[in-house]
Order: C-alpha cells, then sequence, then structure tokens
C-alpha cells in the first residue's frame, strides 16, 4: 500500500465515511449470506469497474423472503448515531416484482426491522444509486454482523455493486471498501 492509501484510509476513519460493510467488492458469491435459497451470480466488472452480485427470484406465489444479506464490521449503534448508506442497484424488468423488494437493516434473532426502504418502485433495467441518511432513536443491537438485508418477498430480479453503510451524516460521494478489507 502506498502513502496515499495509507493518508486516504486514516482520512476515511477520520471522518466517519469508513465503509462498515464488509467484503464490498464482491470477489466471490460468499462475499454475501444467502437467504432463503436465492439464485445468485457474481458479474464481473459490472459497475464502474467492480463486481456486481445478481439475484434471481422466480415461480413464488407466497412469501418466501429471498436475497441476501452482508456482513458488516460493527453489529451496534447509539442512540443519535447517524448513518448514511449509499447503494447502486439495477432492478431488472423481466421478472415482475409482485410483492415487494426491501433493504432492511434487521435485529433476526428478535425480529426487529431498525431501517427499512422500499426499493420496487425504482426504475427499471438501469443503474439507480440508493442514497439515505437515517438517525437510530434509540441504542440498537443488532445481535449480529450480518444485518444487511436486500430481499425479494415473492419474485424479482436484481444486482446491486459497491454497497456502503457509514457511521457519517453526510452521504458519500463514491464507494470505497471496508478498512479491513484494505489490509
Amino acid at each position: 500500500e502506498d502513502v496515499k492509501g495509507i493518508n486516504q484510509r486514516f482520512e476515511e476513519l477520520r471522518t466517519g465515511t469508513s465503509n462498515l460493510l464488509l467484503n464490498t467488492e464482491f470477489k466471490t458469491l460468499a462475499d454475501v449470506n444467502n437467504i432463503n435459497g436465492a439464485t445468485l451470480k457474481l458479474n464481473q466488472n459490472d459497475y464502474n469497474g467492480h463486481n456486481s452480485i445478481e439475484v434471481t427470484v422466480t415461480g413464488q406465489n407466497k412469501d418466501v423472503w429471498k436475497g441476501i444479506t452482508l456482513n458488516a464490521s460493527v453489529s451496534a449503534f447509539k442512540k443519535g448515531d447517524t448513518i448514511a448508506i449509499r447503494m447502486p442497484i439495477y432492478i431488472f424488468s423481466d421478472v415482475p416484482i409482485n410483492a415487494g423488494l426491501m433493504l432492511l437493516l434487521k435485529n433476526h434473532p428478535k425480529n426487529i426491522g431498525y431501517v427499512s426502504k422500499s426499493l420496487e418502485d425504482l426504475p427499471r433495467n438501469k443503474w439507480h444509486i440508493v442514497e439515505f441518511l437515517h438517525t437510530f432513536n434509540s441504542d440498537v443491537n443488532f445481535e449480529g454482523v450480518d444485518y444487511f438485508y436486500l430481499y425479494i418477498t415473492q419474485n424479482g430480479h436484481y444486482k446491486i455493486a459497491e454497497p456502503l453503510l457509514t457511521l457519517s451524516n453526510v452521504i458519500p460521494s463514491s464507494w470505497a471498501p471496508a478498512v479491513e478489507d484494505s489490509k
């Protein structure tokens, strides 16, 4: 690693823009956790020279909640903490989303969703950047590191690249890997 890279990492730590999501370069399908047997595909050099993960769910006539979770480097936030989420997503039109596509930060053992964002109304067949801030109104413990969910309730087809979760009140303008991933 050169001096520029080291300086960038320290600046990210200082400003709180360090990505808290791990393995977001998506080098292999093992970098994500498959929820309930969704069909996953790794796309090489798909977005800004980075890989994407494609998720397809078809043939469902009941709620199955299939998709992926991403692991994070932290599992708790304090009351008043603000997080920024930035994630490019591409929703295909070939499989109609008939019951929802959600981004959800969830304590799965207790079945408590703390942050949710409905994504099914985004434009089809083009990349769209989802970005928003959320301030926690109480202490939150996810009781694990795989709380960043992207799931289809019944049927749908999407892909994501460069997901970013930071402890910051400013949405970063670009993606960076987690500090742990740049070692």
